[in-house]
């Protein structure tokens, strides 16, 4: 999951979501230039990242990158669980 900078988290358009393949591998496309944070979440709900509420436990726990036109990049991502499944 891909997320924008917080200035720019009202445009749903900007959040990218993907599901890894059976070796974790995946692949995000379609960016527009800015900064995100990258998250990698286990046992969450489809959609759940739209929540604020549910963001707000994860801020500044993300991966950070900056995309620019035509930016390649790899980031290995650590999963994180929901706040309940931690308790």
């Amino acid at each position: 999951m891909a997320l924008p900078e917080e200035a720019k988290r009202q445009d749903l358009r900007l959040f990218k979501e993907a599901r890894t393949d059976q070796y974790g591998k995946y692949d995000l496309r379609g960016f527009i230039p800015g900064s995100y944070q990258l998250f990698s979440w286990t046992g969450i709900e489809n959609g759940e990242w739209k929540d604020p509420e549910f963001l707000k436990a994860f801020e500044g726990k993300g991966e950070a990158v900056e995309v620019s036109d035509e930016d390649v990049k790899t980031v290995n991502l650590k999963v994180m669980a929901k706040k309940s499944e931690r308790e």
